[in-house]
C-alpha cells in the first residue's frame, strides 16, 4: 500500500513537472486529475495508518495473553492487589455489574469491592480495562499527546523555564569576570475538566454478548481525545488549556493571505533555532498540506516528500509532518503552519478518568447515560521552541 501510494504521488508529480517544463499552468483537466490522485493518496495514507494501529493493538493483546498464560489468576490478582486495588478480579467483576445494573443492583460484596474506586462526589474511577482503552484511544487519536511531554500530577504545577541563558566571556588574567546569570520564568499548569456522556439503551445493557467495557472505552476515549486535541492545538486558555498555536512565536510572515511559497516554507524552517530544529515536527491541516506538497524549491525539488518506510511519516525539508485538522486554515491573519519541538508543550493529567452512571436522566428514552470526566491542562513552556507561519 505504501508503494502504491508513492507511485500515485509520483504520477501526479509527473503531470505537474511536464507542465512546468513547458512553462505553463495545468489545464482544468490536468488539475482535476492531479487533485484526484492526491486525494486518493490521502485516503490510502489513512488506510495505512489504520493497519499500523491495528498491528500495534494486536501486539499489545498478544502480550496480555502471554502474561495470562504465564501467571495463575490468583497469583495475578494478588500482585495486582498490591499495586492497584482497581486491577483485581473482584473489582473488574463488580465494575461490570455497576455498568449493567447500577449501584442499586450491586450485591454487598460488589459494593465493598467498589469502595476503592469511589470519589467524593459518588463517581467510580474507571476499571483498569476501560482506563487502558481510554488512554490508548487518547494516544491514537491525539497527535499532541504523541509529541508533547505528558506528566501526571496531583496539584497545580509551576514549571521553571529558563528565559535567558548564562553567557560566558573571555577574561584577561586577574581581570574581573563578567557574564550574565540565567533568568527564570514560570509556566503554570492547572486542571480543566473535560467531560463526555455516552448513552446506551437498556436492551444493550442486558445483552450479555455486548462488550460494555470495550464500547465505553472506545467512545469515551474518542470523545475526550477530540476535545483535548482541539484545545492542545488551538485552546484559548479560558476554561480550557492554552494551545500550542497561541503559545508559539512568529516564524515567517507570508506575503499572501491565502497561499505560501516554497521560499517562505524554507525561511520558516531556518527561522527556528538550530537546537529546536533538530527535533522539530511540522503540524498543519490537510488543506495546508495539500498546498505545500505542490511546492518546489529553487532547484526544482519538491519540499514535501512522501514516506516510503513502514510507520514513517511524510517529511517537509527532511522533518516529519503531522496532520491535525485542528490547525488553523490558510486564511487572512491566521497561523496555519506550526514547526518546532513539541516536547516543550507539557500536558498535565490530574488523576484518572472518573465514570458515573446516570440512571434517570435519559430514562424517558429507555437509555442509561455514562458520564466520564477527566482533568487536564497543557501549555507551551518555551515559545521559541515552536514557530507559526502568519498569513498576511
Amino acid at each position: 500500500m505504501i508503494e502504491k501510494r508513492a507511485a500515485l504521488i509520483a504520477d501526479a508529480r509527473s503531470i505537474i513537472d511536464a507542465a512546468d517544463a513547458e512553462g505553463r499552468e495545468l489545464n482544468s483537466e490536468q488539475r482535476e486529475k492531479v487533485d484526484v490522485m492526491l486525494n486518493d493518496s490521502d485516503l490510502m495514507q489513512s488506510d495505512i495508518e489504520q493497519r499500523q494501529r491495528l498491528d500495534s493493538h494486536n501486539e499489545k493483546l498478544a502480550k496480555v495473553e502471554d502474561r495470562k498464560t504465564a501467571l495463575a489468576i490468583d497469583k495475578s490478582d494478588n500482585e495486582d492487589r498490591e499495586t492497584s486495588p482497581l486491577a483485581t478480579r473482584e473489582y473488574r467483576e463488580a465494575f461490570a455489574s455497576y455498568l449493567r445494573r447500577g449501584q442499586n443492583g450491586l450485591t454487598s460484596s460488589e459494593v465493598r469491592a467498589l469502595q476503592e474506586g469511589v470519589d467524593a462526589e459518588g463517581g467510580y474511577a474507571t476499571e483498569t480495562t476501560v482506563q487502558r482503552m481510554i488512554i490508548e484511544t487518547l494516544d491514537d487519536e491525539s497527535q499532541m499527546r504523541k509529541l508533547a511531554t505528558v506528566i501526571a500530577t496531583e496539584s497545580d504545577r509551576n514549571i521553571p523555564v529558563e528565559s535567558s541563558a548564562t553567557v560566558a566571556v573571555w577574561a584577561a588574567e586577574e581581570a574581573a569576570i563578567g557574564g550574565t546569570d540565567p533568568v527564570f520564568a514560570q509556566a503554570s499548569l492547572g486542571a480543566y475538566k473535560a467531560a463526555v456522556i455516552v448513552k446506551i439503551s437498556n436492551e444493550l445493557l442486558f445483552d450479555s454478548v455486548f462488550d460494555m467495557s470495550s464500547y465505553l472505552g472506545r467512545n469515551i476515549g474518542r470523545g475526550l481525545a477530540n476535545l483535548e486535541e482541539t484545545a492542545f492545538v488551538n485552546g484559548t486558555g479560558s476554561a480550557q488549556p492554552t494551545g500550542v498555536t497561541d503559545g508559539s512565536a512568529v516564524g515567517e510572515t507570508a506575503a499572501s493571505a491565502t497561499a505560501v511559497t516554497a521560499d517562505e516554507v524554507i525561511d520558516h524552517y531556518y527561522g527556528l533555532g538550530q537546537g529546536y530544529r533538530k527535533n522539530a515536527t511540522w503540524m498543519l491541516n490537510s488543506t495546508s498540506a495539500g498546498a505545500i506538497r505542490k511546492l518546489k524549491d529553487g532547484d526544482n525539488r519538491y519540499v514535501w516528500q512522501p514516506s516510503l518506510a513502514m510507520g514513517a511519516p511524510d517529511t517537509i525539508l527532511g522533518r516529519p509532518v503531522v496532520i491535525s485538522e485542528d490547525c488553523e486554515a490558510m486564511t487572512t491573519g491566521l497561523k496555519p503552519i506550526l514547526f518546532g519541538d513539541f516536547s516543550y508543550y507539557w500536558i498535565a493529567d490530574r488523576g484518572s478518568v472518573v465514570l458515573q452512571r446516570l440512571n434517570e436522566l435519559y430514562s424517558e428514552n429507555d437509555q442509561v447515560g455514562f458520564k466520564a470526566t477527566r482533568r487536564t491542562d497543557g501549555v507551551l513552556t518555551a515559545s521559541a521552541a515552536v514557530h507559526h507561519m502568519l498569513m498576511a
